[in-house]
């Protein structure tokens, strides 16, 4: 029962995670209505076999909510929830594993699997950066990239959305929480 509860607090927070992500983005969409969308990608979470499949879900579903035009950057919305999750999730291993960090470093056997936390955290604390990064997105081997890729103009219009997240997460999101 403890777990159920547990589970459904986990679920109203990303869910109002996700409402003020979009509303960063200039998305006004109820909380009621994030709530059933982040219920409904939990379901497809649990029943189906990959683990993006409610993200996916839950994507069409918003997008069904937001004009046409401006789907690619409610969609960018979950992107950046899930990067926001991954990050929330290896911090709080970090943290556990420096609260016992004799443990941790006193056994060989775990030691490895510490170090490979710590280059993980790194790694995705660089591409965070680079992801929002102007100066990455203005050079010019990138964009010579961008024109070529297939899917190039989407890709644009997803990195351009998530662009917006720079002073607009300040603003919005870590204000209010």
């Amino acid at each position: 029962l403890a777990a159920i509860g547990a589970i459904t607090i986990q679920l109203f927070i990303t869910a109002q995670r996700l409402r003020l992500l979009l509303l960063a983005q200039g998305f006004a969409i109820s909380y009621r209505t994030m709530l059933r969308l982040t219920y409904l990608g939990a379901f497809f979470d649990t029943f189906l076999m990959t683990s993006v499949g409610g993200d996916v879900v839950k994507a069409v579903y918003l997008a069904r909510e937001i004009p046409c035009g401006r789907r690619t950057e409610a969609a960018s919305t979950i992107v950046m929830d899930r990067l926001l999750g991954l990050l929330g999730l290896l911090f709080l291993m970090l943290a556990a594993a420096m609260y016992r960090l004799d443990v941790m470093w006193s056994a060989p056997r775990l030691r490895i699997y510490f170090i490979s936390l710590i280059v993980v955290c790194a790694a995705l604390l660089i591409g965070v950066g680079m992801l929002f990064s102007r100066r990455v997105y203005d050079w010019r081997p990138m964009q010579w990239t961008l024109r070529k890729l297939p899917l190039g103009a989407i890709i644009n219009r997803v990195y351009d959305s998530l662009q917006r997240f720079r002073g607009l997460l300040s603003e919005h999101v870590i204000g209010r929480v």
